[in-house]
């Protein structure tokens, strides 16, 4: 199966062909547009580059793209919106019409599962959506009247997507097999690009976070040498990310609660000013301030001590997974009502701040591990 790079450099020859072939076809056979006044061509100018566009459309997302739902019907919608276009080319199409066609398609693109952020209400992820579509069409009409600039427009993304493939390289998975009940697990990378490879997208209680079933039924794979330490050291890098993105996201939810304990009065004062209020911000600080110090405990020992590296980040990942939670729960508290409504961001915190707290194991493992690791300290040092 071809990388990204060799199936984007397909597409790029197949839009290229393509388009060549339709504007020396519609110039042999008369499909040309003389120039008037609605349009910004100075030149009679080929008809029907669409054709070219959807031939590179169709062969890209053929080539490297399993062949499941919602495929066929983008696929249904790209061809519909192609015959749109060449209807416009033959009949010269009335604004209004194309219109309509624009916002059906953003209409079916929304019920195809395309969102531009499932966490948004959905008329207002709707709106995008539509709006998004009629826009990039739109875009590339304004593009065609300029002496038909479409096609051409469509195989300078194209090239300009197999560069940046080649700059990226292929996008792959690393996995591990489980050897036997005494044995290191094997290592593995599967390239993603194969047609035995898909990813099932999962819609999760954080809509914020990208979650998916990836299966590598069959798919080829190259085995890694990676030695149980480095694997080790993965791992707890991992647990540490996590534990980092909750301190940065625990720094912004302190913001938004003390500047709205400033802003929102009641009685006369600002809420800020009452002493719950206050107690409950400053425990956010306090937590915050706790699993920012052990941030910077697991970053040295990533690099400078490896060995306390296993503690360290497990005693990150447990008290900022800990203090983010609690953060969330204070952020709605101190909004009031609003805070737990969709017309703030506070319960998009609350969410991510319960999902972090089961990836990668979970914070009861992350518990675990501390206590295993202080209790083979204090036996080593007992039997010194």
């Amino acid at each position: 199966m071809p990388s990204f790079a060799v199936a984007g450099s397909v597409v790029f020859a197949v839009s290229a062909a393509a388009t060549l072939a339709v504007r020396a076809a519609a110039r042999r056979r008369g499909w040309l547009v003389l120039p008037r006044p609605d349009r910004w061509h100075t030149e009679p100018t080929a008809l029907f580059g669409g054709l070219a566009v959807l031939a590179g459309l169709v062969v890209g997302l053929l080539w490297f793209t399993p062949m499941a739902w919602p495929l066929p019907g983008l696929l249904a919608l790209s061809v519909g919106m192609c015959g749109v276009g060449l209807a416009d080319d033959v009949a010269d199409l009335r604004p209004q019409t194309k219109l309509i066609a624009q916002l059906s398609a953003g209409l079916l693109l929304y019920l195809l599962d395309f969102h531009f952020n499932a966490a948004l209400p959905w008329l207002l992820d709707l709106s995008i959506v539509v709006v998004w579509d009629v826009a990039i069409t739109n875009a590339m009409n304004l593009l065609d009247n300029m002496n038909g600039l479409c096609a051409g427009t469509a195989v300078i993304a194209a090239g300009f997507r197999c560069l940046f493939y080649l700059e990226d390289g292929p996008n792959f998975v690393v996995v591990a097999s489980n050897a036997g009940d005494n044995a290191d697990p094997q290592w593995w990378k599967n390239l993603q690009a194969t047609p035995d490879a898909s990813v099932e997208t999962l819609t999760g209680y954080d809509a914020t976070r990208s979650l998916g079933h990836v299966r590598l039924d069959g798919a080829p794979a190259e085995p890694l040498t990676l030695s149980p330490s480095a694997a080790a050291t993965a791992w707890y890098l991992a647990q540490g990310l996590i534990a980092a993105e909750a301190v940065g996201a625990i720094e912004r939810a302190l913001e938004t609660s003390v500047a709205y304990a400033k802003e929102r009065f009641t009685f006369g004062r600002a809420i800020g000013s009452y002493q719950a209020v206050k107690h409950e911000l400053v425990e956010i600080l306090r937590r915050l301030e706790n699993a920012r110090s052990l941030m910077y405990y697991a970053g040295w020992a990533a690099a400078d001590k490896p060995e306390e590296l296993a503690v360290a980040a497990s005693a990150f990942r447990l008290v900022a997974s800990e203090a983010y939670d609690h953060a969330a729960r204070a952020q709605i508290s101190v909004h009031g009502g609003i805070g737990a409504t969709w017309e703030h961001d506070a319960p998009l915190f609350y969410r991510r701040a319960q999902l972090d707290k089961r990836l990668l194991g979970g914070t009861g493992n992350a518990a675990d591990r501390v206590a295993d690791e202080l209790f083979a300290q204090a036996r080593e040092a007992a039997a010194a």
